[in-house]
């Protein structure tokens, strides 16, 4: 038995909550793919950015923090047209932006892994619902996050998208009790 989420989704869907949704991620670039995805995400639905994460990793170079941070400003024209590309140029211009943040970070020894681990004091908050219906969209723990994210200037990082990153890098596990992979 799966979370009941995974299971109305397709095969990439099944896939992605076996293998990644929930599994603690401490890798920089992967850090940074998965909130990327969830800025892309905000007000889509979890399945379109999956059937589309190959273009917008084909797109942003998997994700590379360097090579994202240095596509200019006229290059987004060229990406929104590449096919089966979300065309929203808030949510490309905040990737690209998200990324020089982080590379400043970086240049004074600050890391997206530090930042969400250091919430939690390394650890994983483990939630044993019973019922989908039981988890909440956002928590004290997405708040602060989102607000220290702001703080540094990342943008697309508010508390409901924040606690879905902290869900997928397995700061928080939120699989069902009864589910196999939790």
């Amino acid at each position: 038995m799966r979370c009941s989420w995974a299971e109305r989704g397709k095969q990439n869907m099944v896939d992605f909550h076996d293998h990644e949704w929930g599994k603690p991620q401490y890798d920089e670039q992967r850090l940074f793919e998965m909130l990327s995805l969830m800025t892309f995400q905000a007000g889509l639905q979890w399945q379109l950015i999956l059937d589309r994460r190959s273009v917008l990793n084909q797109v942003f170079n998997d994700f590379d923090i360097s090579s994202v941070a240095a596509i200019p400003e006229k290059d987004i024209e060229k990406i929104v047209q590449v096919e089966r590309m979300i065309g929203n140029r808030r949510k490309i211009r905040a990737v690209i932006h998200n990324a020089q943040v982080l590379e400043h970070l970086h240049s004074k020894g600050v890391f997206l892994n530090q930042i969400v681990w250091s919430l939690t004091s390394k650890q994983v908050i483990d939630h044993r619902w019973q019922y989908a219906e039981q988890i909440p969209s956002r928590s004290a723990l997405s708040i602060q996050l989102a607000r220290q994210l702001k703080n540094y200037g990342f943008t697309f990082v508010g508390p409901k998208n924040m606690y879905a990153y902290l869900e997928t890098v397995g700061v928080i596990n939120d699989h069902l009790v009864g589910c196999a992979w939790r």
